[in-house]
């Protein structure tokens, strides 16, 4: 009975809706007219191409008219029959990435030919790829002719249940959106704004009702250090995106749950930029949000989120061709991408990297599943009243590392970021209450040729010509940060309960371990027993072993760990850090060697007598007095470098030796140590040149902003002025006040850390 009350309220839900949608009825007319000519259109050019699908009468005339009353007919069953199968057929729909949609959508298009004719299927695979087809068709023609999908009858429905269903209760107290754009610089957006490609957002800042901030981003410019300053206030002791523990021989990547989860216990002190009944949609971290799905230290709460977020996806789901859309954008976009890559190739486009099938069904992933499903989530929690909402938007940043930051390909991924801002504004002005909006990045990216393509050899095979023994690094790593996304969305299927689980886990095979994370590109990491990928010297071939580093008897000499043009040396003849003089004893040359590269910008290492140093081809600097010898190899450096680095140096976990690429000031490029033609994570160039987009009335200090902390302390402001209720400030700040007077460091600050608030 339950079911039954549900689906009466969805009909009359439907019809007092369309007694109020496109007010204006000339608009409203014109639109559904619009729609139908479009579906006409695509039935006609299924029933001349495909052999499977005819007319139950022949002649021009008669056709049309067939062909005219069997789109109503399909408009009326997907607006009366299809949502309500779609309601009944969840989670189904959702495990299966939608697949099932397409079945329901071929199912009710036969039926409808059963019982009013006109147009003839003659078996069920017909009807199917009569749907698909139809589908693409639409998706085609609905940007020719400018069809709106914000203005749609199936959009508006979507908001209008997301407001029935929550039940949130109106208040004039605005709530907040952040959205992230990873890896998007501010001189890039700024052209951008300028060119066109962003009209929105340039609308935005034109009228004054936002500002565009830059900050600086520290070391490491990447995006684990940046969302922890972000999201928590604290990004010490990140210092890199993966780096070796030498007390424990164990690798860190940022991105695996698993480790993931350990540093965000590390940083927190459980006050959040999302811990006021916040949601983190992906993200690394979760900023002790109430809610968190697809991010990556919340793996733990898989299968609830799953379950909660099928039913969230429904309005995704609920258009009859917004799933087919998504498929046929999907299959565009990996069409798109090959195209680009061969003419990239075909012309001799440099700098760049090779783009493969891997990288291609990467993007549409990354370009086109995921910003759909962004839209979906955040306009539900919009309308379910939360507080404060966090998302990562990682097209751009995916492009930019494999076609380059300012290619065309990149920037278009621009274009679609301005059409979800502006949806996203748009559907805010029916929610209970208002939003204000901010756009960061939490870095930019740089570049250039990377090392390998200039000087023939890897870093990893340059360190071990210098020290004459076996070099490891982490096998796969070039891929890692692109694909861990996509792992954790494949996580949260394998761990949620049902048949769709257990389907999924048994294709994907080994690819699944035993905690339940899923490693589409496997990584073989560095963990105690792990398999490392090795490079030899003349007294050790290639592959002669793969120990770890806890094993000293078979020990490698050298761990060398890249992060774009950023790297972390790692030697393991000692259990603890190592100094400039224990270095020069045990490997003579080798910091001499990697400062005189021309392919290295600088080199730092911690001296017994100096403190920290920065090593570089024709001088030196030592950052305990900013003692310059020779010439300043940090002169190149915009911004903060020595401030920077002195922070790194002060890390517990810091590397015997950090490597910074070279940095020409007259190009603004790097030479990344991983193949990337794009990249970020070390200084210079674009990648440490962020941006903050805020609404104009938002208290922002005139100081430069330096640092993600310095960002969290915009937002957590704001939060704390207009999004919270005295009554919530009162009962938040009783357990910091008592933490206050009980002594001691914060709470989650890591043993050694420098206080980053």
């Amino acid at each position: 009975m339950t079911s039954i009350r549900r689906v009466l309220h969805f009909w009359r839900l439907q019809l007092a809706l369309a007694r109020e949608w496109q007010p204006e009825s000339h608009h409203r007319w014109r639109r559904l007219f619009t729609v139908w000519l479009v579906d006409v259109v695509a039935l006609m050019f299924v029933v001349w191409l495909l052999p499977g699908v005819n007319l139950e009468l022949q002649g021009a005339f008669t056709g049309v008219i067939e062909i005219g009353v069997f789109a109503v007919a399909i408009g009326l069953v997907n607006a009366l029959i299809r949502p309500v199968v779609m309601y009944l057929a969840l989670p189904i729909a959702f495990l299966t990435a939608g697949l099932f949609g397409l079945v329901i959508n071929a199912v009710l298009m036969q039926l409808t030919s059963y019982v009013i004719g006109g147009v003839i299927f003659t078996d069920f695979l017909w009807a199917l790829a009569a749907s698909l087809l139809i589908a693409a068709v639409n998706t085609i023609a609905a940007f020719l002719v400018n069809l709106n999908d914000d203005d749609s009858f199936y959009f508006s429905l979507l908001m209008r249940m997301a407001r029935e269903s929550a039940g949130a209760v109106a208040t004039d107290r605005p709530g907040m959106v952040i959205i992230q754009v990873d890896g998007l610089a501010a001189p890039i957006l700024r052209q951008a704004i300028r060119t066109g490609t962003t009209p929105f957002i340039a609308s935005l800042v034109r009228s004054g009702g936002h500002h565009l901030i830059e900050w600086e981003a520290g070391l490491p410019s990447n995006t684990p250090a940046s969302q922890a300053g972000i999201l928590h206030g604290n990004n010490a002791a990140i210092p890199a995106f993966r780096w070796l523990d030498k007390t424990t021989g164990r690798t860190y990547v940022a991105n695996h749950p698993r480790d993931a989860r350990e540093l965000e216990t590390a940083i927190s002190t459980n006050r959040g930029l999302l811990e006021d009944g916040g949601f983190s949609l992906l993200n690394l971290f979760s900023g002790n949000a109430s809610e968190a799905f697809l991010t990556n230290s919340r793996m733990e709460e898989a299968g609830g989120d799953v379950r909660r977020a099928s039913a969230s996806l429904y309005g995704f789901l609920l258009s009859p061709y917004q799933m087919t859309r998504t498929l046929v954008l999907l299959v565009r976009e990996i069409a798109l991408e090959r195209v680009q890559a061969r003419r990239q190739a075909r012309r001799d486009v440099l700098p760049r990297v090779h783009r493969g099938w891997a990288f291609a069904g990467m993007r549409a992933v990354s370009c086109v599943a995921f910003p759909d499903i962004t839209k979906t989530l955040l306009i539900r929690g919009m309308y379910a009243g939360t507080n404060v909402m966090y998302s990562d938007i990682l097209s751009y940043d995916e492009m930019a590392h494999h076609a380059g930051p300012e290619r065309p390909e990149t920037l278009s991924q621009l274009e679609a970021l301005d059409t979800l801002i502006r949806s996203l504004v748009k559907a805010s002005r029916g929610a209970p209450r208002p939003y204000e909006l901010a756009i960061v990045s939490d870095h930019g990216q740089s570049m250039g040729a990377t090392f390998k393509q200039r000087y023939g050899l890897s870093l990893q095979e340059f360190v071990s010509q210098l020290v004459a023994g076996e070099v490891t690094v982490l096998a796969g790593t070039q891929d890692e940060e692109s694909w861990g996304h996509v792992n954790v969305l494949l996580s949260e299927i394998v761990r949620a309960p049902g048949v769709t689980a257990n389907v999924t886990r048994a294709a994907l095979g080994r690819r699944v371990r035993a905690d339940g994370e899923v490693e589409v590109r496997r990584d073989r990491r560095g963990h105690p027993g792990a398999e490392l990928e090795s490079v030899g010297s003349p007294e050790s071939p290639a592959g002669a072993g793969t120990a770890a580093p806890s094993e000293a008897a078979e020990a490698p000499t050298a761990i060398v760990l890249p992060s774009g043009n950023f790297a972390t040396i790692h030697l393991t003849a000692s259990t603890e850090r190592m100094t400039l003089e224990e270095i020069e004893r045990r490997y003579p040359g080798l910091l001499a060697g990697l400062a005189a590269h021309p392919g290295i910008g600088f080199v730092m290492v911690r001296s017994e007598q100096h403190g920290a140093v920065v090593l570089g081809r024709d001088g030196s600097r030592y950052l305990a007095d900013d003692r310059v010898v020779g010439r300043d190899p940090l002169r190149h450096f915009r911004g903060h470098p020595a401030d920077h680095l002195r922070r790194l140096d002060s890390f517990p976990n810091c590397a015997d030796i950090c490597v910074n690429s070279l940095y020409d000031p007259e190009t603004g490029e790097v030479a990344a140590f991983e193949e990337q033609v794009g990249c970020h994570g070390g200084l210079g160039g674009y990648q440490t040149r962020p941006f903050v987009l805020v609404p104009s009335h938002w208290d922002v200090p005139e100081d430069a902003l330096i640092g993600a902390e310095s960002i969290h302390g915009i937002f957590r402001r704001r939060l704390d002025e207009a999004v919270l209720s005295p009554e919530e400030l009162a009962a938040r700040d009783v357990p910091a006040a008592a933490a206050s007077a009980a002594g001691g460091d914060e709470p989650g600050q890591p043993a050694g850390a420098p206080d980053q608030r």
